[in-house]
């Protein structure tokens, strides 16, 4: 708990604009790769572990940080993850080798897992529950969304006019704010009763699972798919796995509860919030790169082309979600959505092939965005409408950090295959990665999600949902 404040929307204000700068981080970062690629020398392979890094360290620490800013206090958590995120944005701006910007972007993404459980944490405790505790809560949900449409357009305009390292250098004066700022208007949180207890062991493994993983699909291209280091790491990988599954039926305060999994529709919830992410991620990417690249549009014409894309998500797709899926269910939304995301990029893999035209990327990223929002409000939906008020929290967590999972996977697979090919050709490859995430996105949605009718309403489960997301940083 918190101590009373005076000014609880100035804190909020503080809180919120930290966890719109995580987010923005990483479609900022998304408009800057070209840039970074040909000014560093790196090749593709390499250079999407600047994206890569971020997201799985980022994953594989959300559900773990929560329970340290517990222990350690959320206020002196959130700034110390602050902290890191700058220093971490400085050094990756000074960066003269691929190798720096990765292991910069790593500690970007720690610090982003550190800071943004806790800052939420404290914010819903300076309001009373009611009205004022939910217009806060949809405030911040609404910021994430705006962070994700803010990214393209800012990252366009600083790249085109003061280069790639621009959209590093300008979280210092952010961090260096909030750091002044943060102390004198957030209230320092009392100590827990009860030290919660971390499942430390579990959170390395299912980061050096992730990380991993990551690894082996990006090097498979060249290594060969029947080598002995792809063999190798990818056995590697499953072993990480299980034993991260093992560890987590014998901790006693496990990252992810296995009574989570009883509960109906939570898999496919899981299932579906992974394979959307990983199809969005790499439609925003090669997006990103087709116009830059393919179609020589400027960095800041390329933000300016997301932004329609944004208004889709935040004004048409957003608000009309709950209304639709009260009145047709989850089910019938997930594979409309589905059925969009998949014709938007068969639309991408037609039109590819053919002489540049920039316009038509725009249609497929408002035609495959929209499926996407669609489908990712309806993993929360599903993952969510029976899941008990006391698992809620857990079960946020974990549908959450699926999502992260599915943008990090999202954009090894598109990397991979576009790799070593000339442009137009990477291209057009790399779309076939969303397109098949887009496939297995129908496949949960008709065979793991329910024609269920909620046991809450379904107004009152996405809320939850995007309490959820927003505490975990999706």
């Amino acid at each position: 708990m918190t101590a009373p404040v005076s000014r609880p929307w100035i804190a909020f204000a503080l809180l919120s604009f930290a966890f719109f700068m995580v987010v923005l981080d990483y479609s900022i970062v998304s408009i800057a790769l070209p840039a970074m690629q040909s000014e560093l020398h790196a090749t593709p392979a390499v250079v999407q572990w600047v994206l890569s890094a971020y997201l799985m360290v980022f994953a594989g620490f959300l559900m773990l940080s929560g329970s340290f800013a517990d222990l350690l206090g959320r206020r002196r958590f959130f700034l110390a993850g602050i902290v890191l995120f700058g220093l971490a944005s400085l050094a990756g701006s000074m960066a003269h080798d691929a190798a720096t910007l990765i292991a910069m972007r790593a500690l970007q993404g720690l610090g982003a897992a550190m800071c943004n459980p806790s800052g939420l944490a404290i914010a819903t405790t300076l309001f009373a529950a009611g009205p004022q505790r939910n217009r806060a809560v949809g405030m911040w949900a609404t910021v994430g969304s705006a962070g994700v449409v803010a990214g393209m357009l800012v990252g366009g305009v600083l790249v085109g006019f003061l280069g790639w390292r621009s959209v590093l250098w300008v979280n210092v004066p952010v961090c260096a704010l909030l750091v002044a700022l943060v102390p004198v208007f957030v209230p320092r949180d009392a100590a827990p009763p009860d030290k919660p207890k971390l499942d430390v062991a579990g959170a390395a493994l299912l980061t050096a699972t992730l990380l991993l993983m990551t690894y082996t699909i990006v090097r498979a291209p060249d290594a060969g798919l029947a080598s002995r280091e792809t063999i190798v790491c990818a056995l590697a990988t499953v072993v990480l796995f299980v034993g991260f599954v093992a560890i987590e039926r014998c901790v006693a305060a496990p990252l992810v509860p296995v009574r989570l999994f009883r509960y109906a529709d939570f898999t496919g919830g899981g299932l579906m919030g992974l394979v959307q992410a990983a199809a969005y991620s790499g439609v925003s990417l090669y997006a990103s790169i087709y116009w830059q690249q393919v179609a020589h549009l400027s960095s800041l014409a390329t933000g300016l082309a997301f932004l329609p894309c944004g208004l889709l998500m935040t004004v048409v797709i957003g608000p009309t979600a709950a209304p639709l899926a009260q009145r047709v269910g989850a089910r019938a939304l997930s594979i409309a959505g589905s059925i969009a995301m998949i014709a938007g990029l068969a639309l991408a893999l037609w039109f590819t092939t053919m002489p540049p035209a920039w316009w038509l990327m725009l249609v497929v990223t408002l035609v495959a965005t929209a499926g996407c929002m669609e489908t990712f409000e309806m993993s929360m939906v599903a993952g969510l409408a029976h899941v008990d008020e006391k698992d809620e929290g857990a079960a946020c967590g974990a549908i959450s950090t699926m999502s992260q999972i599915g943008m990090g996977l999202g954009v090894a697979v598109a990397a991979a295959l576009a790799m070593n090919k000339p442009i137009a050709d990477g291209v057009h490859d790399a779309f076939w990665s969303p397109a098949i995430f887009s496939v297995l996105t129908l496949v949960v949605s008709i065979a793991a999600i329910a024609g269920m009718h909620a046991r809450r309403p379904v107004k009152a489960v996405i809320r939850a949902g995007k309490i959820g997301l927003v505490h975990k940083g999706a």
